[in-house]
């Protein structure tokens, strides 16, 4: 079935309004949760991550389609910063609705998606000028906001950090001893994950395993035959088996993934992080932490002939899609130590400042510590929304160190919007994209005090260098308090993802619906 211009829009925009408005309602500091239902058995979701909930909302299948646009919202700001999928979501609601309203004056939508995505990118660059580099200090305020104003959660993360430094790497695991506890161990952090994300969809969201052995090299894997031996050297010494690989051909990643489902294999692929010289580089560092053999194509070196004293090994490791995490002390320190020193050499020998750093932040990494966070929960409701708060606050965290911090609240998108900069973009659209950044604050103030504010209020409030804070409903002085953040980074790939979607959707001409079976309407 095909539908017209004016029923495509239509159609679009109730899904899209549907998953907003659910989604919305847990924006902010006050804590409003969502509970979703379960087949079976099962007990309800008490939830209020973005992404969650919005996967699992079920509408027409008509709607459903404007749904899946806002749904790909929130999973394209979970995979840029791991945060800020609310906040997107309510932005691309808003910025739809004044797209279209814009159409309706007579506005063409190629244009106004072209000037959406100006003004996106002069307000990106402002926020991102702006920021302010992250302390110690401000890590607990970081943390507070996107753990839900848990005050203990906020805690425990800032000591953590505190203990381990900003380079260090955080992971969550269940706690075993009736309580929540934090451990600090060494650990190596690579910054890539699975190499492909089907990877993701057979091993889950985030693999863990025990006692690993652990396979390195830059091999362009062609054929499953070449891992085939790695494999079976797992499988004799009844041990799972990471390979981190340059690349691996669709073929071989077929046959890996159907001996990984009919239970044949234990093992998982990681890819090889960064590009160009640093792959070699870093893949170095990996297996002189993990005291194994780095396999080298340029020196023909064959993962075929993979031994056991080839491998290296580790407590255990934690493997996801952006990130691979391998804990416990390195076997050979003195190994590691020298590979230290001569990155110490290739810093002061480097030719720039980006050199030196990359460098520099080779040896953070051998030298890294890693802190576990155990929870504990009494159902496995609270467990789950435990771990959600706290991936959340670690994400912030992590992006908050790596692009600094700017307005919370969603006041920065305010803040650093001059709606005379762009001034070859109409006025009019220049206020409509305005009015949907304003739809942010106005979303988590509505959550915070029951309703609605004004624009002229807030944008007064800006002007005298007044920030928001929810849970005590008061405008203070934001410098030098900074009491309520929010991570640059985070806030720039909420906005981004947001703008996206809604050009998709405001150039829309027609809607073409296929037949499908009723169990595929859920996502």
């Amino acid at each position: 079935m095909i539908y017209n211009e004016e029923k495509t829009n239509k159609t679009l925009v109730k899904g899209i309004e549907a998953v907003a408005d659910v989604v919305g309602v847990t924006l902010g500091p006050a804590r409003n949760s969502v509970i979703i239902d379960r087949p079976d058995d099962l007990p309800p979701l008490i939830i209020n991550d973005g992404v969650t909930i919005a996967r699992n909302i079920s509408l027409t299948k008509e709607e459903m389609v404007g749904a899946k646009l806002l749904i790909e919202v929130c999973k394209r700001a979970q995979e840029k910063s791991g945060d800020g999928t609310t906040s997107a979501s309510v932005l691309a609601n808003a910025l739809i609705k004044q797209g279209m309203k814009l159409i309706e004056q007579g506005y063409n939508p190629t244009l106004i998606r072209s000037e959406f995505t100006k003004l996106m990118q002069t307000l990106e660059s402002e926020i991102s000028f702006n920021a302010s580099e992250i302390t110690l200090d401000n890590i607990y305020a970081i943390a507070l906001i996107s753990a839900n104003n848990d005050e203990e959660m906020a805690l425990r993360i800032s000591k953590i950090i505190r203990s381990i430094g900003m380079e260090g790497v955080i992971t969550v695991e269940p706690s075993h001893s009736g309580k929540d506890e934090i451990e600090i161990v060494k650990g190596f952090e690579s910054s890539a994950g699975y190499i492909h994300n089907v990877l993701e969809r057979v091993n889950g969201k985030e693999r863990r395993m025990e006692n690993p052995l652990v396979l390195v090299s830059d091999q362009e894997v062609k054929d499953f035959e070449e891992i085939l031996p790695a494999l079976e050297l797992a499988k004799e010494n009844k041990r799972p088996l990471l390979m981190v690989l340059k690349s691996i051909s669709p073929i071989a990643l077929n046959q890996f993934v159907v001996n990984s489902m009919n239970g044949s294999i234990d093992a998982s692929i990681a890819k090889a992080e960064d590009i160009s010289v640093w792959t070699g580089l870093k893949l170095g560092d990996l297996a002189t932490f993990l005291n194994c053999h780095y396999f080298i194509n340029a020196l023909d070196e064959d993962i075929r002939h993979a031994r056991l004293e080839h491998l290296g090994e580790c407590e255990s490791l934690v493997i996801n899609a952006s990130s691979t995490l391998f804990i416990g002390q390195p076997s050979n320190p003195e190994r590691v130590a020298k590979r230290c020193e001569q990155i110490v050499e290739d810093a002061a020998m480097a030719e720039t400042e980006f050199h030196k750093k990359k460098n520099l932040a080779r040896m953070g990494k051998l030298n890294g510590m890693a802190g576990i966070i155990k929870i504990h929960g009494e159902s496995e409701q609270e467990i789950h929304n435990k771990k959600d708060r706290l991936d959340d606050s670690l994400n912030a965290v992590r992006s908050a160190i790596q692009t600094g911090y700017t307005w919370g609240s969603g006041l920065s998108l305010l803040k650093y919007y001059n709606i005379d900069n762009n001034p070859d973009i109409k006025l009019d659209i220049r206020i409509g994209f305005r009015n949907a950044l304003f739809a942010v604050f106005n979303t988590l103030y509505k959550n915070c005090v029951g309703e609605d504010t004004t624009l002229e209020n807030v944008m007064h409030n800006l002007s005298q260098e007044y920030a928001y804070d929810g849970i005590k409903d008061e405008w203070y002085l934001h410098a030098p308090e900074y009491r309520v953040i929010d991570p640059a980074g985070v806030v720039c790939s909420s906005l981004r993802s947001a703008v996206s979607v809604a050009g998709y959707v405001l150039t829309a001409k027609r809607l073409i619906m296929r037949e499908r079976h009723e169990l595929d309407r859920r996502i």
